[in-house]
Protein backbone atom coordinates (compact mmCIF):
# COMPACT_ATOMS: atom_id res chain seq x y z
CA UNK A 1 0.00 0.00 0.00
CA UNK A 2 2.86 2.25 0.53
CA UNK A 3 4.51 1.27 -2.43
CA UNK A 4 1.34 2.50 -4.01
CA UNK A 5 0.92 5.94 -2.64
CA UNK A 6 4.63 6.29 -3.35
CA UNK A 7 3.85 5.78 -6.69
CA UNK A 8 0.48 7.58 -7.55
CA UNK A 9 2.68 10.30 -5.76
CA UNK A 10 5.51 10.28 -7.61
CA UNK A 11 2.61 10.44 -11.01
CA UNK A 12 1.01 13.04 -9.57
CA UNK A 13 4.64 15.15 -9.22
CA UNK A 14 5.01 14.54 -12.78
CA UNK A 15 1.61 15.10 -14.03
CA UNK A 16 1.92 18.28 -12.02
CA UNK A 17 5.55 19.08 -13.70
CA UNK A 18 4.58 18.24 -17.12
CA UNK A 19 1.36 20.77 -16.27
CA UNK A 20 2.86 23.58 -15.36
CA UNK A 21 5.48 23.23 -18.57
CA UNK A 22 2.62 23.02 -20.63
CA UNK A 23 0.98 25.64 -19.14
CA UNK A 24 4.15 27.59 -19.27
CA UNK A 25 4.76 27.31 -22.78
CA UNK A 26 0.99 27.92 -23.66
CA UNK A 27 1.73 31.59 -21.95
CA UNK A 28 4.88 32.38 -23.71
CA UNK A 29 3.58 30.93 -27.39
CA UNK A 30 0.02 33.41 -26.02
CA UNK A 31 3.03 36.37 -25.37
CA UNK A 32 5.08 35.97 -28.59
CA UNK A 33 1.28 35.80 -30.57
CA UNK A 34 0.24 39.05 -28.68
CA UNK A 35 3.81 40.73 -29.21
CA UNK A 36 3.51 40.03 -32.79
CA UNK A 37 -0.32 41.64 -33.72
CA UNK A 38 0.70 44.51 -31.10
CA UNK A 39 3.77 44.48 -33.34
CA UNK A 40 1.63 44.46 -36.98
CA UNK A 41 -0.59 47.19 -35.28
CA UNK A 42 2.05 49.24 -34.01
CA UNK A 43 3.21 48.84 -37.70
CA UNK A 44 0.20 49.46 -39.32
CA UNK A 45 -0.28 52.83 -36.77
CA UNK A 46 2.70 54.57 -38.11
CA UNK A 47 2.36 54.03 -41.97
CA UNK A 48 -0.77 55.57 -40.96
CA UNK A 49 0.62 58.43 -39.70
CA UNK A 50 3.27 58.55 -42.06
CA UNK A 51 0.77 58.55 -44.93
CA UNK A 52 -1.27 61.20 -43.59
CA UNK A 53 1.64 63.39 -42.79
CA UNK A 54 2.47 62.70 -46.47
CA UNK A 55 -1.17 63.52 -47.82
CA UNK A 56 -0.77 66.74 -45.71
CA UNK A 57 2.62 68.14 -46.78
CA UNK A 58 1.40 67.39 -50.61
CA UNK A 59 -2.07 69.25 -49.64
CA UNK A 60 -0.06 72.20 -48.07
CA UNK A 61 2.55 72.09 -51.34
CA UNK A 62 -0.40 72.01 -53.97
CA UNK A 63 -2.67 75.08 -52.25
CA UNK A 64 0.93 76.91 -51.58
CA UNK A 65 1.40 76.64 -55.45
CA UNK A 66 -2.40 77.30 -57.03
CA UNK A 67 -2.05 80.20 -54.31
CA UNK A 68 1.46 81.71 -56.01
CA UNK A 69 -0.02 81.10 -59.36
CA UNK A 70 -3.16 82.96 -58.61
CA UNK A 71 -1.23 85.70 -57.22
CA UNK A 72 0.74 85.83 -60.24
CA UNK A 73 -2.25 86.13 -62.18
CA UNK A 74 -3.79 88.44 -60.57
CA UNK A 75 -0.68 90.71 -60.71
CA UNK A 76 -0.22 90.03 -64.37
CA UNK A 77 -4.57 91.12 -64.78
CA UNK A 78 -3.88 94.09 -62.80
CA UNK A 79 -0.53 95.66 -65.02
CA UNK A 80 -2.77 94.75 -68.41
CA UNK A 81 -5.65 96.80 -67.19
CA UNK A 82 -3.41 99.32 -65.54
CA UNK A 83 -2.22 99.96 -68.88
CA UNK A 84 -5.09 100.06 -70.78
CA UNK A 85 -6.91 101.88 -68.33
CA UNK A 86 -4.29 104.79 -68.59
CA UNK A 87 -3.93 105.08 -72.30
CA UNK A 88 -7.92 105.37 -71.87
CA UNK A 89 -7.07 108.10 -69.64
CA UNK A 90 -4.70 109.98 -72.34
CA UNK A 91 -7.50 109.20 -74.87
CA UNK A 92 -9.76 111.69 -72.83
CA UNK A 93 -8.09 114.11 -71.67
CA UNK A 94 -6.81 114.99 -74.87
CA UNK A 95 -10.59 114.70 -75.87
CA UNK A 96 -11.74 117.00 -73.18
CA UNK A 97 -9.15 119.49 -74.74
CA UNK A 98 -10.16 119.26 -78.49
CA UNK A 99 -13.58 119.17 -77.06
CA UNK A 100 -12.79 122.39 -74.66
CA UNK A 101 -11.57 124.11 -77.88
CA UNK A 102 -14.68 123.46 -79.82
CA UNK A 103 -16.01 127.17 -80.43
CA UNK A 104 -19.69 128.28 -81.32
CA UNK A 105 -18.92 128.26 -85.03
CA UNK A 106 -17.33 124.72 -85.21
CA UNK A 107 -17.84 120.80 -84.41
CA UNK A 108 -15.61 118.38 -83.20
CA UNK A 109 -14.87 114.71 -84.38
CA UNK A 110 -14.58 111.91 -81.69
CA UNK A 111 -14.13 108.50 -81.81
CA UNK A 112 -17.36 106.06 -81.82
CA UNK A 113 -15.96 103.91 -79.89
CA UNK A 114 -13.04 102.63 -76.73
CA UNK A 115 -10.17 99.97 -77.40
CA UNK A 116 -11.11 98.11 -74.08
CA UNK A 117 -9.31 95.15 -75.88
CA UNK A 118 -7.83 94.06 -72.65
CA UNK A 119 -10.97 94.08 -70.25
CA UNK A 120 -12.82 92.11 -73.26
CA UNK A 121 -10.15 89.48 -73.64
CA UNK A 122 -9.77 88.98 -69.41
CA UNK A 123 -13.37 89.31 -68.62
CA UNK A 124 -14.09 86.26 -67.62
CA UNK A 125 -10.82 86.20 -64.76
CA UNK A 126 -11.81 89.21 -62.92
CA UNK A 127 -13.27 87.34 -60.44
CA UNK A 128 -9.42 86.28 -59.33
CA UNK A 129 -8.99 90.31 -58.19
CA UNK A 130 -10.52 91.72 -54.97
CA UNK A 131 -14.04 92.56 -54.51
CA UNK A 132 -13.08 96.42 -54.51
CA UNK A 133 -11.06 96.44 -57.61
CA UNK A 134 -14.00 93.90 -59.40
CA UNK A 135 -16.47 97.05 -58.17
CA UNK A 136 -14.34 99.74 -59.74
CA UNK A 137 -12.95 98.33 -63.02
CA UNK A 138 -16.85 97.09 -63.64
CA UNK A 139 -17.93 100.39 -63.30
CA UNK A 140 -15.52 101.78 -65.13
CA UNK A 141 -15.80 99.99 -68.17
CA UNK A 142 -19.74 100.58 -68.14
CA UNK A 143 -19.29 104.05 -67.61
CA UNK A 144 -17.07 103.91 -70.99
CA UNK A 145 -19.88 101.95 -72.98
CA UNK A 146 -22.70 104.39 -72.02
CA UNK A 147 -20.22 107.35 -72.90
CA UNK A 148 -19.84 105.71 -76.55
CA UNK A 149 -23.38 104.78 -76.83
CA UNK A 150 -23.95 108.85 -75.72
CA UNK A 151 -21.81 110.16 -78.14
CA UNK A 152 -23.41 108.28 -81.29
CA UNK A 153 -26.73 109.48 -80.13
CA UNK A 154 -25.05 113.23 -80.08
CA UNK A 155 -23.16 113.39 -83.02
CA UNK A 156 -23.41 112.65 -86.84
CA UNK A 157 -21.96 110.04 -88.70
CA UNK A 158 -22.57 111.20 -91.80
CA UNK A 159 -19.79 112.01 -94.47
CA UNK A 160 -17.66 110.85 -91.46
CA UNK A 161 -14.77 109.04 -91.43
CA UNK A 162 -15.76 105.61 -89.98
CA UNK A 163 -14.47 105.07 -86.99
CA UNK A 164 -15.42 108.94 -85.70
CA UNK A 165 -18.47 110.79 -84.87
CA UNK A 166 -18.94 114.83 -85.38
CA UNK A 167 -20.29 116.88 -82.63
CA UNK A 168 -21.33 119.80 -82.40
CA UNK A 169 -20.48 122.97 -80.81
CA UNK A 170 -23.46 122.94 -77.78
CA UNK A 171 -23.41 118.89 -77.69
CA UNK A 172 -19.71 118.99 -77.51
CA UNK A 173 -20.27 120.76 -73.60
CA UNK A 174 -22.43 118.30 -72.41
CA UNK A 175 -19.92 115.39 -74.34
CA UNK A 176 -17.36 117.40 -72.14
CA UNK A 177 -19.07 116.97 -68.79
CA UNK A 178 -19.76 113.17 -69.20
CA UNK A 179 -16.09 112.81 -70.30
CA UNK A 180 -15.11 114.18 -67.26
CA UNK A 181 -16.96 112.07 -65.32
CA UNK A 182 -15.33 109.48 -66.83
CA UNK A 183 -11.89 110.24 -66.17
CA UNK A 184 -12.92 110.32 -62.55
CA UNK A 185 -13.93 107.06 -62.73
CA UNK A 186 -10.51 106.02 -64.65
CA UNK A 187 -8.46 107.86 -62.15
CA UNK A 188 -10.43 106.16 -58.73
CA UNK A 189 -9.88 102.73 -60.62
CA UNK A 190 -5.80 103.34 -61.85
CA UNK A 191 -5.99 104.54 -58.09
CA UNK A 192 -7.18 101.21 -56.46
CA UNK A 193 -5.27 98.64 -58.90
CA UNK A 194 -2.02 100.33 -58.23
CA UNK A 195 -2.43 100.39 -54.72
CA UNK A 196 -3.11 96.92 -54.29
CA UNK A 197 -0.13 95.96 -57.33
CA UNK A 198 2.30 97.99 -54.68
CA UNK A 199 1.36 95.97 -51.81
CA UNK A 200 1.65 92.97 -53.67
CA UNK A 201 4.92 93.70 -54.70
CA UNK A 202 5.98 94.32 -50.94
CA UNK A 203 4.64 90.97 -49.66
Amino acid sequence: MRKLSIALGILVYFLVIGLWHFISDMRIEVFVALLGIGGVLATLYVNTLLSLHQQDTQWKNETKRRDEERNHKRTALRIVLLEELKDLRSVYTEGIKTLDDCDETSSVLVPKAVNDTIFSSTVSDIGILTKREVREVVATYRALSRQNTKTLLLGTTEGIPDDYVQVQYDLARVLLSIKSDVISKLDNTVKVLSENLTNTKKM
